[in-house]
């Protein structure tokens, strides 16, 4: 067998020795492909760790702010939650106007909602006083009771310093507002919870100085001396509620005498002196009422009026 015939059989031989062979890359593609697989599990890496601490850090500004309502509410707590919905789409809605929050915050906002009104009907169950009625001092001595026309009252300091139902409600949204969004936007939103307190307070007193103004006949000067007074030096847990307002407008709320006595005439003073129905004040009613309603709350059956 001459040479040429010998390469015609070895040639194809090799050839599928060579294509049966695992491919091998050189040194330089091998080091190329393992710097890229290294690089790629570092920047997994750095992308899980990231996620991780932002969720960490979301996790533990949500567990201050807004507790997690596990489990069902019980009866109770259901009914103030129901009550609470529609002052809940009042308040978003209001936090939404003042803080001109985007729809990225609105939906954000409206999804702590529901917890933040969870809370607020867990709040105002576990308070016993918010429970039911909490009562003022005595009536005709201390810790006495009486029935005046059918309804229930009681004279002497009022008997609570408690928050209503829209101002828990509003602190919690301002907790979430505050851990959320920007320190602007909280403040825009404290701000106005500020503003419609103070305007409540003023109403208030416009109420109490126009029953004073029925009973003692004061002058113009009077009024607005008393009025000042009043708004500078009532305290919160002695401002009645605007049911009183509402339900009989011949009762007249505790009031600090010193606001009022120093700017009576003597013939004045001794007509209050004499007053029956002084120094009154109901029960608590966590949803305290406006002059426009509840804004869509049911209404709390009143107590039944004597003949």
């Amino acid at each position: 067998m001459n040479r040429l015939a010998i390469l015609s059989i070895c040639l194809p031989l090799s050839l599928a020795v060579a294509a049966a062979a695992p491919a091998q890359d050189n040194p330089q593609d091998q080091s190329a492909k393992a710097i890229r697989e290294r690089q790629a599990r570092a920047a997994v890496q750095a992308q899980a760790q990231q996620q991780a601490q932002a969720a960490k850090v979301k996790a533990a500004a949500d567990g201050i702010k807004v507790e997690v309502v596990a489990g069902p509410l019980n009866p109770a707590e259901e009914q103030y939650f129901e009550r609470l919905k529609p002052l809940l789409a009042v308040e978003l809605a209001l936090a939404q106007r003042v803080c001109h929050l985007d729809a990225v915050q609105q939906k954000e906002l409206e999804g702590a909602g529901e917890d933040c009104a969870k809370k607020t009907a867990l709040q105002l169950a576990s308070t016993p006083q918010h429970g039911g009625i909490v009562w003022g001092g005595g009536f005709g001595g201390p810790g006495a009771g009486g029935v005046i026309r059918g309804r229930v009252v009681m004279n002497g300091p009022a008997g609570s310093s408690l928050k209503t139902a829209r101002e828990l409600l509003g602190d919690n949204l301002a907790d979430v507002i505050k851990a959320k969004f920007p320190a602007e936007t909280s403040d825009l939103y404290s701000k106005e919870l500020a503003a419609r307190k103070g305007q409540r307070r003023e109403m208030i007193v416009e109420n109490i100085v126009a029953l004073l103004d029925k009973k003692l006949v004061l002058t113009a000067e009077q009024r607005e001396t008393i009025g000042k007074s009043l708004l500078a030096n009532l305290p919160d847990l002695q401002t009645p509620q605007l049911q009183m307002f509402m339900s009989d407008s011949d009762y007249i709320p505790v009031i600090p005498e010193n606001c009022l006595l120093p700017h009576l005439r003597e013939s004045q003073r001794d007509v209050w002196q004499n007053l029956p129905n002084r120094a009154v004040s109901f029960g608590f009613d966590p949803f305290d009422s406006t002059p426009f309603g509840n804004l869509g709350i049911p209404a709390v059956p009143p107590l039944p009026l004597g003949q």
